[in-house]
């Protein structure tokens, strides 16, 4: 007669326990995000940080311009002081004309950071739509080149590394964590094994009256009441020919 194990089984519970460490571990997961976001959007993008970023970037990029005595061709040199700043990007006007524009999407419509100080104008005209911009005063000031005074502007978009990052290690941390709640169970599974198979041992080759530890009802707890049962009916057996051979 085949024996029913009880619905709490171990491969049910295996399965319980991915479902719901999965479920966890996302939760975990979108409240990291939502407080990166929340920290980036609130503090680290407000008006006065970013006001203090661009007054760093341009008194930086002005340092450098003086120092090398940089010209507006020099964009080799330029881009240099660019490519150090992978969230930068830089762009040098003469008058309405750009003269020079290179880092974060420079080959893309450029957006400031503080976006209600931002205007894009949609022209329907044959072929590629035109944009019109008026960037943050903040995103832009005079610098003085050794061939003359340009408009520059310096758009930091740190936030974004930020936010990649700050989503990376929500993501790592919520995978550590499903890992850790599954491994634990399967620990606690494995332990139960390896104890069940010393007492196996110990009553095969050392004391048969050594107890067998049942605990649960999954199929564990129920092959440890059958080898359980089993040394029973051995030590009744012995008990049995020691009373005939007495006899």
């Amino acid at each position: 007669m085949k024996k029913k194990f009880s619905v709490s089984s171990l491969r049910i519970r295996l399965f319980v326990v991915i479902v719901v460490s999965f479920l966890f571990s996302l939760l975990i997961y979108f409240f990291l995000s939502q407080i990166s976001n929340k920290y980036v959007y609130s503090v680290y993008m407000s008006q006065d940080r970013i006001d203090a970023r661009n007054e760093e970037n341009f008194a930086e990029f002005r340092e450098y311009v003086q120092e090398h005595k940089l010209k507006v061709s020099d964009t080799k040199d330029v881009s240099g002081w660019v490519r150090g700043r992978r969230h930068i990007y830089l762009a040098v006007y003469d008058g309405m004309d750009i003269l020079y524009e290179f880092g974060v999407y420079a080959n893309e419509p450029v957006y400031s950071q503080n976006h209600a100080a931002m205007d894009s104008v949609y022209t329907s005209v044959p072929g590629e739509p035109t944009y019109q911009y008026i960037l943050d005063p903040s995103d832009t000031m005079q610098v003085a080149f050794a061939d003359g005074s340009y408009t520059v502007t310096i758009i930091d978009f740190s936030e974004e590394f930020i936010l990649r990052l700050s989503k990376t290690a929500a993501l790592l941390l919520s995978l550590v964590l499903f890992l850790l709640i599954v491994l634990s169970y399967a620990g606690r599974i494995s332990t139960r094994i390896s104890k069940l198979a010393k007492e196996v041992k110990q009553i095969e080759t050392r004391d048969i009256n050594a107890p067998v530890t049942v605990s649960g009802k999954d199929e564990l707890a129920e092959l440890g009441r059958d080898i359980d049962s089993m040394r029973r009916e051995i030590i009744n057996r012995l008990e049995r020919e020691q009373e005939v051979w007495r006899a």
